[in-house]
């Protein structure tokens, strides 16, 4: 799964949290990540999701206190991934590129689970 995004603008900080606002119960719901994107659901960061505002006259109700709410991915997390990516990669078994889309210099080298290594053609030299 994709790392997503805070949903508040000029944040490029990793969501741990998904907001959803109830107009008709004027009520603001906070809770864990949600594992897909809804629309008019919002993604925030940490600091986003702690320093959350609601209108006047609203309420927040929270599914699970902020302490609990996993932090972003660790620079050891990161790494890790970062390794098994390399080996699909660094592995000697042929494979077969082929595009990832229709007319796109985008093409697929390897894949290994819900890992992949995809290359732009495009830039090659």
């Amino acid at each position: 799964m994709p790392i997503r995004r805070c949903s508040r603008v000029a944040c490029n900080t990793p969501a741990v949290a998904t907001l959803a606002y109830h107009y008709g119960n004027q009520v603001a719901e906070l809770g864990a990540l949600e594992d897909e994107h809804e629309p008019g659901h919002y993604d925030l960061c940490p600091a986003h999701a702690t320093q959350l505002s609601v209108p006047a006259g609203w309420r927040v109700v929270c599914n699970a206190p902020i302490a609990t709410l996993p932090t972003a991915l660790t620079s050891g997390a990161l790494a890790t991934l970062a390794t098994e990516v390399r080996n699909i990669g660094l592995r000697d078994e042929p494979s077969v590129p082929r595009p990832m889309q229709d007319n796109s210099s985008i093409i697929e080298l390897r894949r290994i689970g819900h890992l992949r290594v995809i290359a732009d053609v495009s830039r090659a030299s």
